[in-house]
């Protein structure tokens, strides 16, 4: 295994970003950033479309930061007026100390990997309870996000994580991460940010328990699939609960009720990839056999978003939120006419993210969730 790690010094805190359909890396990159640039800045962060020119857009990032980058291809982009694609969306960060890690064996990473990262990155050095973050850049094709995930958030000893998995729009062939000027397959990176203050990490999904439990009997962890659950096909018990036939079983009815999994106070979402037609569930998280599955249904998806801004951005001056929310939500808010909601919610807050394979929040792997930090200046 081989784990690259980089380091820069913290200037003052600011931030720079935006987003652009420009076709041109350099001409995007030019209107991003404009007069001010990227010099002394602590963190790049860029997510782009995976039709650009990666190999340039990859040069270009390595010759304009004089810093650590993270950056990944994108199953959408998300800006400031909501979801977007076929674009760059990046981003400059000052005044936070970074440092930077690479994960190029996904299989290989455990326990002891995790903590000889760790250590690298300096978690060490600092409290949980400080004013920091563990950003997570994984491949999203890897199938490996759940065990990188555990294993970095205990070897950090608590530090708040959040994240996403790379994507490739709806194609899922070669979701890219960014690596020493070249986006690459079949790695994964991982920021460690620290700052005195004005770091703030958050996590949502807008679905209820509707109080219908489900027991999984037969899974395949390899491929991500539920194949039995309460003793008969995944699929079938599944539509049983919604009151459907398997027959009647779609993607829109997935979107509006997922399965959930309890951890502690909190469901997390665990998302439907696909419906194979063998009886099984693709999933988007591996689940276990023997695990409790909650049927969710759906609150308001743009009053949940609202609320959970004004939240996290209250008694802050936010300088940058960066949102990793995953692709099912873009789909959902696609088919149910919600994009225009969902932008309106994001208007007015120095928004940068993209949709995501998946989402990581204190050391758990999720889906059909919107997790994300704000960088900002305390009042």
């Amino acid at each position: 295994m081989e784990i690259d790690a980089m380091e820069t010094s913290s200037v003052q805190i600011d931030a720079v970003h935006g987003w652009t359909s420009n076709p041109d890396p350099e001409e995007a990159l030019d209107g991003i950033f404009g007069d001010r640039g990227t010099e002394g800045a602590s963190l790049g962060i860029v997510f782009v479309t995976p039709d650009h020119d990666l190999d340039r857009v990859g040069r270009l990032l390595d010759e304009r930061f004089d810093c650590p980058v993270l950056a990944c291809t994108t199953a959408g982009e998300i800006g400031e007026y909501g979801y977007v694609v076929r674009g760059i969306s990046a981003a400059a960060l000052w005044g936070v100390e970074a440092r930077v890690g690479v994960i190029r064996d996904a299989e290989g990473f455990g326990d002891a990997e995790a903590e000889a990262l760790v250590a690298q990155l300096g978690a060490g050095s600092i409290e949980c309870t400080d004013s920091s973050v563990l950003l997570t850049i994984f491949d999203g094709l890897s199938m490996r996000e759940e065990w990188m995930c555990s294993s970095l958030y205990r070897a950090t000893g608590g530090v708040p994580m959040v994240g996403g998995s790379s994507g490739d729009g709806l194609t899922f062939d070669r979701a890219m991460v960014y690596v020493d000027g070249r986006f690459e397959r079949g790695v994964s990176t991982c920021a460690l940010v620290h700052a005195e203050s004005g770091i703030r990490t958050f996590v949502d999904h807008h679905f209820e328990d509707t109080g219908t439990v489900l027991v999984v009997t037969g899974t395949d962890p390899s491929t991500r699939r539920i194949l039995e659950i309460n003793g008969v096909p995944a699929a079938d018990a599944y539509a049983r609960a919604l009151g459907h036939g398997v027959g009647e079983l779609t993607e829109g009815l997935t979107l509006k009720h997922p399965l959930m999994v309890r951890a502690g106070d909190r469901l997390y979402v665990r998302g439907v990839r696909a419906l194979p037609g063998d009886g099984s569930l693709a999933m988007y998280c591996s689940i276990e056999e023997g695990a409790v599955l909650h049927v969710g249904r759906p609150g308001v998806m743009e009053d949940h978003l609202e609320s959970l801004l004004a939240r996290t951005t209250a008694g802050i001056d936010p300088k940058l939120v960066m949102m990793f929310d995953c692709v099912l939500r873009r789909c959902e808010a696609d088919r149910f006419g919600k994009f225009g909601p969902m932008g309106r919610c994001l208007s007015g807050y120095p928004v940068h993210g993209f949709s995501t394979y998946g989402e990581q929040f204190n050391g758990v792997h999720v889906n059909q969730t919107v997790t994300g930090v704000v960088f900002g200046v305390e009042s």
